[in-house]
């Protein structure tokens, strides 16, 4: 048996297994009911939002024009699914959730008792909303083809362009030990050109099959993997990572179930001491040493090298991490679960007021230095008392969905699900390029990217979004423009 075959997933073993997941979802709910585990609306409920966000999976993969766009979609509905949805398999009861600086006269005021049927509704409405405004512009675009632009680039300028970002890659890091430079803007970059480098690497080793791009492709991503694991962070790594997995299923249609599966068994790993990496890499620099003579990057490597080594099995299989990890993985539930449980019988609805940067979020922050600063995660967490009043450098993640819900309640989550779908499509039309314009694609591929983690709020998302369309087409422009000018040269 030919083992790639095995363990690659079309997009026919992907309706196959999403039926066998659906299937054996019902079973593991109605068994659960006749034990007597769960009554009968929590079986009818959970089963009803399983059915939603698993046939949401079927419908994309069904859709023939769907193939032209870049797969942003069914990533989306997967974080839904992951974060959300499968929070059910392991706690169908709603545990009580516990919150120290909740107000309350005494220890059992402490607790929230969230209600499953308006949190189950709350995410149906969600996914079903945002589905609808993603495909509603199905409907007005007949064309199968949507590819729009065509950018002829001279050999010579797109090796300088690559070659001139490998350089920025390297740079970023060296400052980070040197601090040769201190303008925000450079960390602000880091992550498009990362992501734009791995997948433009990846796209051109797809069309050439040329060992050397592969290569490259796979040093630079483990390189920079292991460099942003020994840094303490846990999502950006993982996005790198996803990247060649993104670019290959947008190509091939097809995604690698072993490469998944591995992916997921490291980030288990990686989660589970990621707190002791912090302890040791989020220090700053020894008071009787120059910052010079401190070498960063290697320090946080070894001190990652000799964490993971003194680490034994009983670490990562005991319940108190097994726990935490749950805890974390299904943070955007149980964040909605507290917003739910509080607004707006103890807590007001926002009315809007998060989005009101958005306006601003077009100019750089170097052009307006009074630009407000992204600090909407520490405003949450205090407005919902998960974190004391005085703490001002904790973020409480706070995910799209939950946002619109905090501002407009139900109504929010209805029209701002649907804008957030219809957003998407109209940029992935705008972004439409096919695999023969491996820049204009890499690009269009990291700026989507952005809408994948929507465990963020709008507005940091957004400016994500709205700063890469801004520095990609200003490499856009530069590389038409060189363009013009070697051929009037030529001429």
């Amino acid at each position: 048996m030919n083992i790639k075959k095995l363990i690659s997933f079309d997009y026919q073993k992907i309706k196959n297994v999403i039926k066998i997941l659906l299937a054996a979802t019902i079973i593991y709910f109605f068994l659960l009911y006749l034990r007597g585990k769960i009554d009968l609306q929590s079986f009818i409920l959970i089963i009803i939002l399983f059915i939603i966000n698993y046939s949401l999976f079927y419908i994309y993969f069904l859709s023939k024009k769907e193939l032209n766009y870049i797969p942003i979609y069914p990533l989306i509905i997967f974080y839904y699914l992951l974060t959300y949805t499968s929070y059910f398999y392991f706690d169908y009861e709603l545990t009580p959730i516990f919150g120290l600086n909740f107000p309350s006269e005494n220890f059992v005021g402490n607790y929230i008792y969230p209600e499953m049927s308006i949190l189950i509704f709350t995410i149906s409405l969600g996914l079903i909303f945002f589905s609808f405004g993603y495909f509603f512009l199905n409907f007005l675009i007949f064309k199968k083809n949507a590819y729009w632009l065509k950018l002829e680039i001279n050999n010579k300028i797109e090796l300088f362009l690559i070659v001139a970002l490998i350089l920025f890659v390297i740079f970023y890091y060296i400052n980070l030990n040197y601090k040769i430079i201190n303008f925000s803007i450079i960390s602000q970059l880091k992550f498009p050109i990362e992501i734009f480098l791995l997948a433009y690497f990846q796209v051109k080793y797809l069309l050439s099959k040329n060992i050397f791009i592969f290569l490259i492709m796979i040093l630079m991503l483990f390189s920079l993997f292991i460099i942003e694991i020994s840094m303490g962070a846990t999502v950006f790594p993982y996005l790198l990572l996803l990247t060649p997995i993104f670019i290959n299923f947008y190509i091939n249609k097809e995604v690698n179930f072993l490469i998944v599966m591995l992916i997921f068994l490291s980030a288990f790993i990686v989660h589970t001491l990621k707190y002791e990496i912090r302890k040791i890499t989020w220090i700053l620099p020894e008071e009787n040493k120059p910052i010079k003579e401190q070498n960063k990057i290697l320090n946080n490597l070894n001190s990652t090298i000799e964490i993971y080594s003194n680490q034994t099995y009983d670490t990562f299989i005991s319940n108190d991490n097994i726990a935490g990890q749950k805890h974390r993985l299904y943070h955007s539930n149980t964040s909605l679960q507290i917003v739910l449980s509080k607004s707006p019988h103890y807590i007001d609805f926002y009315n809007g007021k998060s989005y009101d940067s958005l306006i601003f979020k077009f100019v750089p922050r170097f052009l307006y230095h009074n630009k407000k600063k992204e600090e909407w995660g520490n405003f949450w967490g205090k407005r919902y008392n998960v974190l004391n009043k005085n703490d001002f450098g904790t973020s409480w993640n706070f995910p799209v969905l939950n946002e619109f819900y905090a501002n407009f309640g139900v109504k929010g989550v209805i029209f701002g699900m649907f804008f957030l779908g219809f957003l998407i499509k109209t940029l992935l039309i705008f972004l439409c390029f096919n695999t023969n314009q491996p820049i204009l694609l890499s690009v269009a591929s990291t700026i989507m990217l952005n809408f994948f983690f929507l465990e963020s709020n709008l507005s940091l998302i957004l400016g994500s979004v709205i700063n890469q369309l801004l520095f990609f087409s200003v490499i856009v422009i530069s590389i038409l423009f060189l363009n013009f000018l070697i051929q009037k040269i030529s001429n």
